[in-house]
């Protein structure tokens, strides 16, 4: 056999290996949330919510963060919209017994807009626990005391939450969200079970003021597009950064096949630049390419077919074992799962 056979068949079948391996990790680490127990007294939060506009049925993603948050804690949303100021702002007075403050944002020098919102919204947090969230987030309130009770009793410098989307009706949104299943939670599991965890994931943070400011605060990340990966490389100077066995629910984007196609390309300049070697082994960990490139060179021979096919089939039970270990609901995925880079 030549050796540009051996080396292509190789690298499809430790594709295979590689995902056996993460859906058992996964689901492991996903049954840890099981025996996470509330703390009896935790410390009271500050919740950050930075709008981002346009949102869909920002009140009700609003409504959530508030009804699932403490009594004691506090919430602080930021909007650089006046629309979507006005929806935080009677969301506001509909809980006048909660600790909620409206932050008008201005459009600051600061390219990453998410942070020039958190460099306006922080002066008002009064807690030195702190948990930022996407708009997108639905929260409920067992994801929130879990969530918090894990980081806090881990004493690990910071946590942040893997997610999964409510609702992905059209097929844009199937393909958009069904590589999650096997590249994001596959590469997390790998990540958490070796222990280089030197990263955040934005959908849903936690972190210290103390420690933040330590590091520079919010303005040393705003000329980053992935402020959360840079983010968590500097906090996990100061400490672990914890993956949580809690995952957040997020909105699906209602994309059009233009903004799909620009999504996908954000996402690759993404990854490619926040973790250049996990960019590269891609092409290993998914052993299309690899398995592909040995049908077209003897397509005659079935072995080679029968390879593509392994490498098709273990994608296929891959996504679908870890939509059920996460609660993603999984149909009509699979066509799109084929197809998803």
């Amino acid at each position: 056999m030549p050796f540009l056979d051996i080396a292509l068949f190789a690298a499809a079948g430790a594709s295979v290996i590689y995902h056996v391996l993460a859906t058992v990790w996964l689901r492991r680490w996903m049954g840890e949330s099981a025996r996470i127990q509330p703390l009896p007294s935790r410390p009271p939060v500050t919740f950050f919510r930075p709008i981002k506009r346009g949102t869909p049925g920002l009140q009700h993603k609003l409504e959530s963060l508030i009804l699932s948050s403490a009594p004691g804690d506090q919430v602080i949303f930021g909007a650089d919209e006046i629309a979507d100021f006005e929806i935080c702002a009677g969301v506001r007075e509909r809980h006048p017994a909660r600790d909620i403050s409206v932050v008008r944002c201005e459009r600051l020098e600061i390219a990453n807009p998410k942070i020039a919102k958190l460099v306006q919204m922080s002066p008002h947090a009064r807690h030195e626990h702190w948990i930022i969230s996407d708009t997108e987030a639905i929260f409920d309130a067992g994801f929130v005391e879990k969530f918090c009770a894990e980081w806090i009793a881990s004493g690990a410098v910071g946590s942040s939450a893997g997610y999964r989307f409510a609702d992905a009706a059209t097929l844009r949104q199937r393909l958009d969200k069904a590589s999650m299943l096997v590249t994001m939670w596959p590469g997390l599991a790998v990540a958490r079970r070796l222990g280089v965890v030197r990263f955040f994931l934005g959908a849903c943070m936690a972190m210290k003021k103390s420690d933040l400011e330590a590091v520079g605060g919010w303005e040393r990340f705003g000329d980053f597009l992935a402020e959360d990966n840079r983010l968590g490389a500097v906090l996990a100077s100061r400490g672990r950064i914890l993956l949580s066995s809690e995952v957040v629910t997020l909105s699906a984007d209602d994309l059009s096949w233009l903004d799909y196609f620009r999504h996908q390309q954000r996402v690759a300049v993404t990854c490619r630049v926040s973790s250049p070697a996990g960019y590269l082994a891609m092409g290993i960990t998914h052993g299309y390419a690899a398995a592909i490139a040995l049908v077209a060179r003897g397509p005659d021979a079935g072995w080679r077919w029968l390879a593509l096919g392994v490498v098709a089939g273990a994608r296929l039970l891959t996504a679908a074992a870890n939509a059920r270990t996460l609660n993603f609901r999984y149909g009509g995925f699979i066509l799109p799962t084929l197809a998803a880079s």
